[in-house]
């Protein structure tokens, strides 16, 4: 492998530096809440100087925006482990993929602070809004593209798809809401057991 010239490493560098902050960020946010975040506690967070955040971020909205991808990955992340655990029936790892997003970690208070927290604050911000627009679409993308193997190339059932995709979609944010009101296992597995009924349904039937 060739050397990295002077500046890849230090695109690499900022980068790296980049996810530290982000990460910071996410300690903060899981720890005090948005509320409390400000930059002086996300540098001390990173044992940074708060200049560091100035230079490798626009704002803090740029290093929110950070966080939460950083923190969607967690869950492609895991959402591929499950996948690659399972076997190749298409209905499988879709049902796979699903509960990936309620595995303890998923479930964690703390986590799902973060994830409510940054819901709220791009209601504020379009370069929030314009993030979360763009990982709510990846994640959409990647349960159709597991979808559409079990419409079996049936037109009516292909048609179906997007508006099963928003029930999905709102049933998955409504049982993670609904979580941290309630901490139910039982609700929890019954959202997910009448997802996958719905899906069975539509487009198993």
């Amino acid at each position: 492998m060739g050397q990295q010239s002077p500046g890849q490493e230090l695109s690499r560098f900022k980068q790296n530096r980049r996810s530290e902050i982000a990460q910071a960020a996410r300690r903060v946010l899981e720890r005090d809440g948005y509320a409390h975040l400000s930059a002086r506690k996300v540098a001390a967070e990173a044992g940074l100087s708060l200049g560091h955040i100035t230079y490798n971020f626009a704002g803090m909205d740029d290093v929110l925006s950070e966080a939460y991808r950083l923190i969607s990955e967690r869950l492609r992340n895991a959402s591929d482990r499950c996948l690659q655990q399972v076997d190749d029936q298409p209905v499988r790892k879709f049902e796979a993929f699903l509960r990936a997003g309620f595995d303890d970690e998923f479930l964690d208070f703390r986590h799902l602070r973060v994830r409510i927290d940054l819901w709220s604050a791009a209601c504020n911000s379009e370069k929030l809004a314009e993030t979360e627009r763009a990982l709510y679409d990846h994640y959409r993308q990647m349960l159709e593209s597991l979808m559409r193997p079990l419409a079996d190339n049936d037109p009516a059932k292909i048609a179906a798809i997007p508006a099963l995709l928003d029930t999905i979609m709102a049933t998955q944010d409504g049982l993670w809401l609904d979580w941290v009101r309630h901490r139910n296992h039982d609700a929890v597995e019954n959202g997910l057991q009448m997802t996958m009924k719905l899906v069975r349904t539509v487009l198993l039937g």
